[in-house]
């Protein structure tokens, strides 16, 4: 958009005469210098003046300012003030001169911090190594460096934790990376803010600068990123292992842990069968140890009943003033109990955890009652482990005493590929 006036002398120079147009840094001219001759004299020299877009944020309207020096050997058109005449005449003009012209400049400019980020509202996984981008930039040019400081509330970290923009590289926008932090907490779909706050000499980006936020996701204030979390935190009972074998007389032990971290302290009430004791009736996990194992000692009662192999189950039902636990649901341990009134053969434990090319294991064999020949029992292996034997024997010969689980238990150990 531009504008126009005319200048022109109003009476013949004896010589020619050179009109200097000096415009300010807010806006540019189409014509920096006037020649009038005393041939062309009379004829109005026309000016155009368009505004320079200078991307800093100032007041609407502003002034602009041309000035108007003469050069001339004619005396009478010397560089003297009194010689100007201007329609611009105004009390409120900023230069009130005669040879000065005043332009109201409209600004186009609006200094704001942009913090731009674009997932459209999708979640970050809590406990995932999942990160969310975003960058931050100015809108308008700043008179002096501008410093940003990031505060990232208890669900969130972010890095870098401040960023300085330099004044001249304003527009050049600065990444920054978030991630969530992992806190145990059964807190369902939940979000996370991080707020900026801005100190520069320039006010216009001082601690009450103007922010300008493209998240989707609404944001309590406009300097407020607000990223969306999904929790990974489920309550419950975590049973390890959730299946153990047991020789009838004999006992074995499994740990209770809790899945997340609770609000209030939680019993687990433990309620057995008429097949099975615990040394424990109940555990009790708090906020500060929910994650340690507690260990039960399981013991299959020894009837005399021939039942041969049979189940046990163990219910475990929690209670806590943390609604999330109150209103779980029970978790049962299966126990496999070999009879030790039918013969069988009885492993345990019956699951090993193995590491690849890490130290051997071992499990137990036993015979639940005496043989009456020889008994051999052959291994058959898959191509990812391997045995320190192929075969075992029990003879008859070997049973020289009722304890029979220690007399007749053989280790094999097996070793991992």
């Amino acid at each position: 958009l531009q504008a126009g006036y005319d200048v022109r002398l109003r009476s013949m120079p004896a010589a020619p005469v050179n009109v200097a147009i000096l415009p300010d840094d807010q806006v540019r001219v189409s014509k920096t210098l006037l020649t009038f001759t005393p041939q062309n004299w009379a004829a109005p020299q026309q000016v155009l003046i368009a505004a320079v877009d200078d991307d800093f944020d100032e007041l609407t309207p502003h002034p602009g300012l041309v000035d108007h020096r003469v050069s001339s050997a004619d005396p009478l058109y010397g560089d003297i003030d009194a010689g100007y005449q201007t329609p611009f005449a105004n009390p409120s003009r900023v230069d009130t001169t005669p040879r000065t012209i005043e332009v109201a400049v409209t600004d186009d400019d609006n200094a704001m911090i942009l913090i731009d980020e674009s997932s459209n509202g999708t979640p970050l996984l809590e406990g995932s190594s999942q990160v969310r981008f975003y960058t931050l930039s100015l809108t308008s040019r700043p008179r002096a460096d501008v410093t940003l400081t990031l505060s990232a509330d208890s669900q969130l970290t972010v890095d870098p934790p401040s960023v300085v923009i330099p004044a001249a590289e304003w527009s050049l926008p600065l990444t920054i990376m978030s991630m969530v932090a992992n806190d145990n907490l059964v807190e369902g779909p939940h979000s996370g803010d991080i707020t900026h706050s801005a100190a520069s000499d320039d006010p216009q980006y001082g601690p009450a600068a103007s922010y300008q936020n493209t998240s989707s996701t609404p944001s309590p204030q406009p300097n407020v990123l607000r990223i969306l979390i999904e929790d990974d935190d489920i309550p419950g009972l975590i049973l390890t292992p959730t299946r153990i074998n047991v020789l009838e007389g004999g006992s074995e032990t499994y740990t209770v842990a809790l899945a997340a971290r609770p609000t209030e302290p939680v019993q687990v009430t433990l309620t057995s069968d008429s097949q099975t004791n615990t040394n424990v009736a109940s555990l009790a996990f708090l906020p500060d140890n929910w994650m340690t194992p507690q260990a039960v000692l399981v013991s299959a009662v020894d009837d005399a009943d021939a039942e041969g192999p049979h189940l046990s189950r163990i219910r475990h039902t929690a209670t806590s003033a943390d609604s999330n636990y109150q209103t779980l649901g029970a978790a049962t341990l299966t126990v496999d109990i070999a009879d030790d009134d039918s013969p069988s053969v009885f492993v345990a434990p019956s699951v090993l955890d193995l590491e690849e090319g890490g130290s051997s294991e071992a499990y137990d064999i036993v015979l639940t009652t005496r043989p009456t020949d020889d008994v051999v029992i052959e291994f058959a292996v898959d191509a990812q482990v391997s045995l320190a034997a192929e075969t075992l024997r029990f003879t008859a010969e070997q049973d020289r005493c009722d304890l029979r689980t220690v007399v007749f238990e053989t280790e094999v150990v097996v070793t991992p590929h």
